[in-house]
């Protein structure tokens, strides 16, 4: 399995700012005393020695997160980080209309959808595009994004086949070779998380959530995650105060991945108003906590960022 990230943020794209760049550029000149910057092979190694939301950015695109197996292409939400991968796709089999794709929707609110018009390999003939999500109105939903009044081309223009099936929670779904378990969360007008399970690997994506507790039957698809991409969109504090928004915390979701054995805690969904500094900050202070919970437990915690890939 390999793990690539192409959207990360929650509720609408955010781009870096100016502001944050200029900022960023002044770290790191503050940072490059003694660096001999006539010497290219010095600065080089200087900037390939910068932590990663130093020398780049999170990313500003809405969810899409891509799982490989062998040559399957599982891709979970349809943000607008499905533009990028889309381009990626279009250099392989999918710009001869020989690719298959496989689309998982957690729900449906436009941050989770809106890319999708922009995806290049679903205008080329030949190329089979799988919708899969727990909601039987799934195709009109996707249709209505694609009405005249919100964008210029209908989903039926777009010329690769599309399929939908409709998955039932809670129940094992074979797919590509590749054992599928959609699972309920909570969250305004509901959304649903996915288990996949491959040669006795693991991953979990689970984004829009709120876990209000750790009671084994809310966590139960979580365990044992190699990888769980989970939507950690507030502050601890934050989701005291925006109770029943339907997004996690990361305390909330240590809590969680050490509870469930979980081996790699991937923070995710973005807050779009929190520049790459408050996330730096908040993954700091997210690994501090559960050093303090469990100081023997190896789960490791990572910030998701755009064009980062994980390989179990």
């Amino acid at each position: 399995m390999k793990i690539s990230f192409w959207g990360v943020r929650g509720s609408i794209p955010s781009p870096a700012s100016a502001q944050e760049i200029k900022s960023k550029i002044k770290r790191i000149l503050r940072g490059a005393s003694g660096v001999d910057l006539e010497d290219r092979a010095a600065v080089d190694d200087f900037v390939d020695s910068l932590p990663p939301l130093l020398a780049g950015v999170a990313g500003g695109n809405s969810a899409c997160v891509e799982l490989r197996i062998h040559d399957s292409h599982f891709i979970f939400d349809a943000g607008s980080g499905i533009r990028p991968l889309g381009q990626r796709l279009m250099q392989q089999e999918f710009s001869e209309g020989k690719g298959t794709a496989h689309i998982f929707l957690g729900h449906t609110h436009w941050d989770h959808i809106m890319g999708f018009p922009f995806f290049a390999p679903a205008y080329v003939p030949g190329n089979q595009i799988h919708f899969y999500s727990c909601f039987d109105d799934l195709e009109e939903r996707i249709a209505d994004q694609h009405d005249p009044r919100h964008f210029p081309v209908p989903l039926d223009a777009m010329a690769a086949d599309k399929h939908f099936h409709t998955l039932v929670p809670d129940e094992p779904h074979e797919i590509a070779g590749a054992t599928v378990f959609p699972f309920p969360m909570f969250h305004p007008g509901k959304s649903f998380g996915y288990r996949v399970e491959h040669d006795g690997r693991v991953f979990v994506y689970a984004s829009d959530t709120e876990f209000k507790t750790t009671r084994e039957e809310d966590t139960m698809y979580l365990e044992n995650a190699d990888l769980l991409v989970l939507d950690t969109m507030y502050t601890f504090e934050e989701a005291l105060s925006k109770t029943d928004w339907g997004h996690c915390s990361p305390f909330i979701g240590v809590d969680i991945a050490l509870a469930e054995k979980v081996k790699k805690l991937a923070l995710f969904h973005h807050e779009p108003t929190y520049d790459d500094r408050k996330l730096e900050r908040l993954l700091e202070k997210t690994i501090r906590y559960k050093e303090k919970m469990d100081p023997e437990s190896a789960l490791e915690i990572i910030l998701a960022i755009e064009g980062q890939t994980v390989s179990l």
